[in-house]
């Protein structure tokens, strides 16, 4: 595997979390969905929302919301509604930005997150 800067930048701040992808999705009659998912603890840089709200693709992201950092490879995946767990908390994914596609492939991917409402 090729390593970047990027990748480099990401290893040396990064935090261990867990990524709940959702491999399939079936509904009961009444359309409730049931997901399977499948679970993994990979390595990014996650930034904590404080202060003022911020408008981004995914919507206002709120004290709280969570911008993730991650190595592409570590992610190949990663989809909107996947679930991330971070300090004992459940992040839905509201946005995902592959950065750096302009210059060749992707160098990392952005996630967004807003913060689970209880079940």
């Amino acid at each position: 595997m090729v390593t970047t800067n990027f990748d480099q930048v990401i290893l040396s701040m990064s935090e261990s979390l867990t990524w709940r992808h959702i491999d399939s999705q079936t509904f009961n009659t009444r359309g409730d969905p049931t997901n399977t998912t499948s679970d993994s603890t990979v390595r990014a840089h996650v930034q904590i929302m404080d202060g003022s709200e911020v408008e981004t693709a995914a919507g206002l992201l709120t004290s709280g919301d969570l911008i993730i950092f991650f190595r592409p490879s570590d992610v190949t995946t990663i989809a909107k509604e996947d679930e991330i767990q971070y300090n004992s908390k459940w992040y839905t994914v509201k946005n995902v930005i592959l950065e750096g596609r302009p210059f060749g492939a992707t160098q990392f991917v952005e996630v967004q997150a807003k913060l689970k409402m209880s079940d």
